[in-house]
C-alpha cells in the first residue's frame, strides 16, 4: 500500500511539472505576442496578426525542450537526466532574452550581439532592470524560476516514472511539433518580427565565410581613387563640435517629421542654421554610428563579428593628419569609456585625448545607465574644458550624450521631468539649447562650426505615421543640422547626406580641396554635394547592405560566395558589390592564421 501511494504521488507530482513545463514556456509565449502586437500588430490594425504565425514559430523550441525531456527520462542514471534537462533550460534560454532583448531595445536577439556586448554586465544589468521590475518583466521572470521548478520535480520524480510517462512526454512533444509543422509561415515582408529567436538568427547568414580563392581575390582588389575638384571655400582651421544625440530621431522632431513636437528647441536651432531633411544614418547602433563619423567608412558588418575594434583604419588616417595640422582632437561623453570598446578603439584610430563617467568633474552627479550623469553634466563639463583647459589652437571636439538611451532613465535630481522617451528628449532639448546659449556668449560661432545629429533611429517602434512618411528608411533616418561658420546656405538643404561624409567634408574646409570617392558627400561649404551612393545596413537586416542610388535602393545580400543582389541590380553591379565585400574584408585578420 505504501508502494502504492508513493507512485501515484510521484505520477502526480510528475504531471504537475510536466504541465508547469508548458505553462512556463506559453507565459513567455503571451509576453511575446503582447511585445508584437504592440510593435506590429497595432501599427497595421491587425493587432492579432502575429499571434498564430509566433505560435507556429515558438512550438518548435516547445518541442525541442520535451524531446529533450522525454530522451533524458529514457537514461536511468540521474547525471544523464540532469544533462538534458541543462540541455532544454539552454534550448529556452535564448527565447527569455530575446523577449526582454524586444522588449527594452526593439530589437531581436543576435548570437553576434550577444557574444559582442555579453561582457558588459553592468550596462546590461542597467538596461534590463526597470523592465524586470515591469509587470511583463516579472511574467518573463517567473517563466524562468516556474521552469527551473518543473526540470527539478522532473528530475526527483523521474526514478518512478513508468513508460507510460515517459510516452506522454514525447507524445506532447510530438503534438507541439505537429502544431508547428501544419501552419504555414504567412508571406510578410517583416518574418523577422515574429519568427522564432534560432530560425531568426538562421537567417543571418551575412557571417558565412568565404572560399580561400575568393577571399584572396577580394583582398587582392585595389581601393577606389578620391577625385578631387575645385572648392569654393579657401584654406581655413575652425573649431569644430561634433554633437552626436544619443537616439534623436526623425519622430521626435515636428520640423523634420511633421509628427511629434518633442524637441521644439533643437527645431528652432536647426532653422536658424543649415538643416538637412534627408539625412541617413549608416546603421542602427551608437558604435557603428561613430564608426561612420570619426572613421569615414561605411559600418558594414565585419566577415567574423571582430566588433568595433576591427575599424581601425580611418579615412585618410584623418585625425592623425588633423593633430599634424596643429588641431587638439578629443572626444567627451558622461558615459563609461569601457562600453564598446572605446577606451580602445579611441586611440587605435588616433584619438587619445577622451574623458568619460570616471572624470572628476562627475564625481558628485547621480548616475544612470553605462554609469552615467545627467547629459547637463557633459555640457557643464565641456564649458569647463573650453574655459580653462582648451589649448591655444583649433580643435575637433566629439561630444556624445547618453540620457535618451532606453530605459531613458532620469538621473538629474534637479528635473522636473519622469522618466520616460518623451520627457528624456525634452530634456535634451532643453539642455542643447542652453549648451547653445552658453557657445555664443562665448562667441564660438565666430569662426567654429557646431554639427548636431541623431546617431541612429531610438530603440523604439516604427509609428505606421513614421512608415508612410518614411518607408521602409524610417530605420535609419535621423535629424542633422549645423550652426556657424559652416559656409552651408541658411535653412533647408536637401540630399541623402550621411553620417560618413563628415570627414571628407571637415577636411575639405581645412584643405580648401574637395577630395572624395564615389561613396562619400560633403555637407560643409557653399555648394554641398551628396555622395553619388549611400550605404547602410538596415536594423532588421543584419544579412544585408542597402545601397541608395538616385532615390532607388538595391538590397545586397551578404551571403559568402554567393553574395549577391536581391531583386533589381545597381548599375555596375559587378564592381560595386566587389568593392563593398572588398570593405567588409578588410576588417578581418590577413592572411589567416
Amino acid at each position: 500500500m505504501p508502494e502504492i501511494l508513493a507512485a501515484r504521488r510521484s505520477r502526480f507530482w510528475f504531471v504537475t511539472a510536466l504541465l508547469l513545463l508548458l505553462l512556463a514556456m506559453a507565459a513567455n509565449f503571451i509576453v511575446r505576442t503582447r511585445v508584437l502586437r504592440e510593435q506590429r500588430g497595432d501599427l497595421l490594425g491587425c493587432g492579432e496578426c502575429f499571434t498564430l504565425p509566433a505560435l507556429t514559430a515558438d512550438a518548435w523550441i516547445a518541442a525541442a525542450v520535451l524531446a529533450l525531456v522525454a530522451i533524458g527520462l529514457l537514461f536511468r542514471a540521474r547525471w544523464w537526466r540532469a544533462l538534458f534537462a541543462l540541455a532544454a533550460f539552454l534550448t529556452m534560454l535564448p527565447a527569455w532574452v530575446d523577449v526582454g532583448t524586444f522588449s527594452t531595445l526593439s530589437h531581436r536577439l543576435v548570437w553576434a550581439d550577444a557574444l559582442h556586448f555579453g561582457g558588459e554586465g553592468g550596462v546590461i544589468a542597467d538596461v534590463a532592470t526597470p523592465w524586470l521590475g515591469s509587470a511583463r518583466g516579472l511574467v518573463v521572470l517567473g517563466s524562468v524560476l516556474v521552469f527551473v521548478a518543473a526540470l527539478v520535480l522532473l528530475l526527483k520524480h523521474a526514478p518512478a516514472v513508468s513508460t507510460r510517462a515517459r510516452a506522454l512526454v514525447a507524445a506532447v512533444a510530438l503534438l507541439v511539433a505537429g502544431l508547428a509543422w501544419s501552419h504555414a509561415t504567412p508571406r510578410y515582408i517583416d518574418v523577422w518580427f515574429y519568427t522564432n529567436v534560432y530560425a531568426f538568427n538562421d537567417m543571418m547568414t551575412g557571417r558565412r565565410l568565404h572560399t580561400p580563392a575568393e577571399e584572396a581575390r577580394i583582398h587582392a582588389l585595389p581601393p577606389p581613387v578620391p577625385v578631387c575638384r575645385a572648392y569654393a571655400e579657401a584654406a581655413r582651421s575652425p573649431a569644430v563640435i561634433l554633437l552626436v544625440i544619443e537616439s534623436w530621431s526623425m519622430h521626435h522632431s515636428r520640423l523634420y517629421s511633421g509628427l511629434n513636437d518633442l524637441t521644439p528647441g533643437l527645431d528652432a536651432l536647426a532653422q536658424q542654421g543649415s538643416w538637412f531633411p534627408d539625412f541617413v544614418a549608416n546603421s542602427f547602433s551608437t558604435e557603428t554610428a561613430l564608426i561612420a563619423l570619426l572613421n569615414g567608412v561605411a559600418p558594414l558588418p565585419t566577415h567574423r563579428a571582430r566588433g568595433v575594434v576591427a575599424f581601425d583604419e580611418v579615412d585618410g588616417d584623418f585625425h592623425r593628419w588633423l593633430q599634424a595640422r596643429g588641431y587638439w582632437d578629443g572626444f567627451f561623453t558622461p558615459g563609461d569609456l569601457g562600453f564598446g570598446e572605446r577606451r580602445d578603439w579611441l586611440p587605435k584610430i588616433g584619438i587619445t585625448a577622451m574623458e568619460g563617467a570616471d572624470h572628476p568633474a562627475y564625481a558628485d552627479w547621480p548616475r544612470g545607465a553605462f554609469d552615467a550623469p545627467a547629459d547637463r553634466a557633459l555640457f557643464a563639463r565641456w564649458l569647463q574644458w573650453f574655459d580653462q583647459e582648451r589649448p591655444p589652437t583649433p580643435f575637433l571636439a566629439t561630444l556624445l550624450t547618453v540620457g535618451t538611451h532606453p530605459p531613458f532613465m532620469d538621473v538629474d535630481t534637479s528635473d522636473p521631468f519622469v522618466p520616460g522617451e518623451a520627457a528624456g528628449m525634452r530634456r535634451i532639448d532643453r539642455d542643447v539649447v542652453a549648451f547653445v546659449e552658453q557657445l555664443r556668449a562665448r562667441r564660438f560661432f565666430e569662426n567654429g562650426i557646431l554639427v548636431v545629429l541623431g546617431d541612429h533611429r531610438t530603440m523604439t517602434p516604427i509609428g505606421s505615421d513614421e512608415i508612410a512618411r518614411f518607408g521602409d528608411r524610417s530605420a535609419v533616418r535621423v535629424p542633422m543640422f549645423v550652426l556657424g561658420a559652416s559656409g552651408l546656405p541658411a535653412g533647408r538643404v536637401p540630399g541623402p547626406f550621411q553620417q560618413t561624409d563628415f570627414i571628407p567634408s571637415l577636411r575639405a574646409v581645412i584643405t580648401g580641396q574637395d577630395c572624395r570617392t564615389e561613396a562619400q558627400g560633403r555637407w560643409l561649404g557653399p555648394d554641398p554635394a551628396p555622395a553619388k551612393h549611400v550605404v547602410y545596413q538596415h536594423p532588421a537586416r543584419r544579412d544585408e547592405v542597402r545601397v541608395r542610388i538616385d532615390d532607388r535602393e538595391y538590397h545586397l545580400r551578404l551571403d559568402g560566395d554567393d553574395t549577391r543582389w536581391i531583386g533589381a541590380e545597381p548599375p555596375d553591379a559587378t564592381r560595386l558589390r566587389d568593392e563593398l565585400l572588398r570593405q567588409r574584408l578588410s576588417r578581418d585578420d590577413w592572411p589567416l592564421p
